[in-house]
Formats: C-alpha cells, structure tokens, sequence
C-alpha cells in the first residue's frame, strides 16, 4: 500500500525473514534510497536479490549492490532496465561480463550502457554470448541467432563511427504528419519495405520521442524496448509484428510470437508512454560523443 504507516514499512523492509522483507523490499514506494543502501550494505543475498526487482534503482543503490552482490544478484540487477548505475558501477559490471555470459548479454541490450563500454563489450563478449545463445535455442535457430549477433555488433559499432543520416526521412515524415497520413498503416508500409530510416523517425514523430532512443530501441537484440514504442504509438499487433521483421530481417519463431503479442497487447498505451518519459529522464537518448 503507497499510504502504508512509514514505521511499519520500515520495520518489514529490515526484517531478517526474507518472506516478510521480500515484498516490501521489491515494491514499496515509501522506502527512500537512504533505506535501501542501508539495507543493501547489512543483509544478505535474499534482501539483496529483492532489491535488485524495484522498478526504479538510483546509482547510490546500485553501487553497494554491485559490490556485495553474488553472481544471481548481479544477473538480475544487470538485466532491471529501471536500474541506473554510476560510471564506477559499469565499469565494475563490464569486468564481471567479462567472465559471466549471462551478464554480458544483459549489459550488451541496455539503453544507458556508455557507449565507448558497449562496444568494449561487445568486442570482448559477443563470442560468449553466443556460445551461451546456442546452448539455449534449437539447433533450427542458432543460424538466426548468429544473424542478430552480427546484426547487432555491425549496427553499434557503426552508430559509434557516424550517425545514420535521418534528413530526408524527417522532411518526409513530417510532411505526412502535418497532412494527418502518419498512422499506423504508413508505419506497416516502412517496415514492410526495409525504410529504416522512415521506420524510425515515424515512430519518433507518433510517440513524441526522440529519434536518437527509437534507434537505439531498433538496434536492442530483444524486443521489449520496441515493444514499448510501438505501443505508446497506438500501433496495431500486425504492424508491430511488422517491425519486429523488418529488424532482423527473419521471422520469430511461434513461441516467440505467441510471447510477444501477449505482452503487446498486455501492455497499456498510458504505461507504455510513461515508461518511455521515464528512459527520457534518466538520459537514455544521449548521443555518442
């Protein structure tokens, strides 16, 4: 409960039974970062691990539980897209990727990892992550996954030598917005013909959202940032199935698909705009300099 007595919040939050702790450590709005750092530095893995669920984590929280995390802490906190860390955080989560397959593919999809690290990252790791891919896939979809890997490590490094040029697409795109014929029909259209460059401004323009983090989104190897945009713009399941293909360049298998459209049409158009308000905040359409 958000109007819950703070004492008693307090109270539970520190409780040594992680059963008890365990909720209120991974949803209570009323506990303030001071809190959580204090917890975060005198209990254990279980607390730690509750923590590392919040929706929103400050750098100041993250910081400890980088460094007194286990492995399974650190896993989950890589992979919490509401986490923010300090530089010293990613540079100390960079280290451990280093050696932990599962963390490097986290930190290799995130929308604020630094790029100059990223593609570190991406130069050190990609071979691992791969190797970790193939032993979870089906031997029919190891092929595809060596495309997104390639995909992916060719379209970072790119983006960090030199922007996409996106003026022509924006001139075009905000001529059909002005005439009303930017909808989602005209977003199935880019996506069905490979125009990246419309795809991306489109989306940009129907979401009000910067382009920078729409490509960024574009370029993740999962789908859940896309996802996202697509619904914020109002888009229909088709289309954003549309662009999921369009991406890639190959189809999801149908346990992929059945996933995904669950969680499309799960998700709301008011929660998906705050979520990106909420990227927008902690700074995520930062350009490469």
């Amino acid at each position: 409960m958000d109007n819950a007595p703070n004492g008693v919040i307090r109270s539970l939050a520190r409780h040594d039974e992680i059963t008890v702790a365990g909720p209120v450590l991974a949803q209570s709005v009323q506990l303030t970062d001071r809190d959580l750092v204090e917890i975060a530095g005198s209990k254990g893995q279980a607390h730690l691990g509750a923590i590392s669920e919040r929706t929103r984590l400050a750098a100041a929280v993250t910081d400890i539980l980088i460094q007194r995390g286990d492995t399974g802490v650190v896993r989950k906190l890589s992979q919490n897209q509401g986490a923010t860390f300090s530089d010293r955080g990613y540079v100390k989560l960079a280290k451990r990727a280093e050696t932990d397959e599962r963390i490097a593919e986290n930190l290799s999809v995130r929308l604020d990892m630094p790029p100059q690290l990223l593609q570190d990252l991406l130069a050190k790791a990609t071979e691992t992550v791969r190797a970790r891919l193939q032993t979870v896939v089906s031997p029919d979809r190891q092929a595809a996954i060596q495309k997104i890997l390639s995909s992916v490590s060719d379209k970072v490094l790119r983006k960090a030598t030199g922007p996409r040029d996106f003026g022509h697409a924006i001139a075009r795109i905000d001529k059909m917005q002005s005439t009303g014929q930017l909808n989602d029909q005209a977003i199935a259209g880019f996506a069905a013909a490979r125009q990246h460059e419309e795809l991306t401004v489109g989306l940009a323009r129907m979401c009000t959202t910067p382009i920078e983090l729409i490509e960024r989104l574009m370029q993740n190897i999962r789908h859940d940032g896309i996802l996202v945009a697509c619904k914020a713009a109002d888009l229909r399941w088709p289309t954003f199935h549309a662009v999921l293909k369009a991406r890639f360049a190959y189809d999801l298998s149908a346990t992929d698909i059945s996933q995904t459209k669950s969680d499309f049409l799960k998700l709301s158009v008011p929660t998906a705009r705050r979520m990106l308000r909420f990227w927008l905040v902690r700074g995520a359409t930062k350009t490469d300099t």
